[in-house]
């Protein structure tokens, strides 16, 4: 059986038709492009199987729609691992980078020297110059990501979601959700952001963030959250000095959010102010009761960001158990105080009543001594 293989090229010039040009393959025949020393392209009849057989590299092997190129792989040196990128603008056609895969328009379209870098999706890790070990999957993954003039300053990195991570700068951030950590040029470390539109408090590091500031409820089934806390990781250990003192200068709050970027000029004047009253501290309360205590290794406040301080109310929980303990010997002692008392005073009411009864008794005798 035969199989009609056919490749139409249209010509358009002066006094030139159009033709048809087909090649009709035999069973097991191949159609072969090549000139004398190398083949371009091949297309085998009993597989169906296409080859661009010809060593990708330079801008060689580069298939291209309407002159952009769109799918190409090209290894930067003999021995390493090969790059693939698929979509219009996709890649750089560098040579000093390995093992890079980027899939979208204008996915890694900057790529210079960065190495192991994956990005999936339309413009994601756009910007990357240099940086390794990078994933971005969504469009406009980490997509403003560069250098910033440093080598391989960004790596390790993780953004999956619409725009998330889109300007960020740094290393071993993990950012998972759509518009995550989008807000701001970032220089980020260790930082992990998780869920729609989650923001870090500033330039930051080894920081945590569960979704948005809409966010009113962290749901779990367990009701406290485990650390470390092994005694051979501390040193220099001792009883903390703060307690009842320190409790009883907070200020336990109750407040209604009104929160600066419900409103568009980001000036709150409680059109907006919710419904329901929240209990909890103020955070510049807070600061100023430990700078005054000369507490400030509490981190009751963070203030990474000077325009919305957060507070750490979890932080107290120690100063709290001691207050606990503080009072639970001030009561021990009253009650040492009262027993000691109440003693004292059955003492004195024995004493008061055998010197009455002693006084009836020489009474009585007196008595009779006077009837005899």
């Amino acid at each position: 059986m035969k199989v009609l293989f056919t490749i139409v090229f249209i010509l358009c010039a002066v006094n030139v038709s159009a033709q048809n040009i087909i090649n009709t393959l035999g069973a097991g025949g191949a159609f072969t492009i090549k000139d004398s020393a190398k083949t371009f392209f091949s297309f085998s009849q009993s597989n169906g199987g296409i080859n661009l057989s010809h060593n990708f590299g330079t801008y060689e092997g580069v298939l291209s729609l309407a002159g952009t190129r769109f799918l190409y792989a090209f290894t930067s040196y003999d021995g390493a691992i090969p790059n693939t990128f698929l979509g219009l603008n996709s890649g750089n056609l560098t040579f000093d980078a390995v093992a890079n895969t980027g899939i979208g328009a204008s996915a890694l379209f900057s790529l210079a020297d960065g190495s192991y870098n994956t990005a999936l999706g339309a413009n994601a890790l756009n910007l990357l110059d240099n940086g390794q070990y990078n994933t971005a999957i969504g469009y406009g993954a980490m997509m403003n990501t560069n250098s910033q003039g440093g080598m391989f300053q960004n790596f390790r990195n993780i953004a999956i979601g619409y725009l998330a991570g889109k300007d960020l700068y740094g290393k071993n951030n993990t950012i998972v959700g759509t518009m995550a950590g989008d807000g701001a040029q970032y220089d980020l470390t260790n930082v992990t952001l998780i869920g729609y539109d989650a923001e870090p408090s500033g330039d930051v590091m080894n920081e945590i963030t569960l979704g948005n500031n809409a966010i009113t409820m962290l749901r779990c089934h367990a009701t406290s959250i485990t650390s470390l806390s092994d005694a051979r990781d501390k040193k220099e250990i001792k009883d903390l000095g703060l307690g009842l003192d320190f409790i009883m200068k907070l200020r336990p709050r109750e407040y209604h959010w009104d929160r600066r970027e419900w409103y568009d000029n980001g000036k709150n004047d409680g059109s907006k102010m919710a419904e329901n009253p929240t209990a909890g501290f103020i955070a510049q309360e807070l600061d100023t009761l430990q700078m005054n205590e000369h507490a400030e290794w509490l981190n009751l406040v963070l203030k990474t960001n000077p325009q919305k301080f957060e507070a750490t109310p979890g932080n107290l929980l120690p100063v709290v158990v001691k207050a606990v303990q503080d009072l639970k010997r001030e009561n021990t002692e009253l009650k040492n105080r009262i027993a000691q008392l109440e003693r004292s005073q059955e003492r004195i009411i024995r004493q008061i009543s055998q010197s009455s009864g002693s006084g009836r008794k020489n009474s009585e005798v007196s008595m009779a001594g006077r009837k005899q």
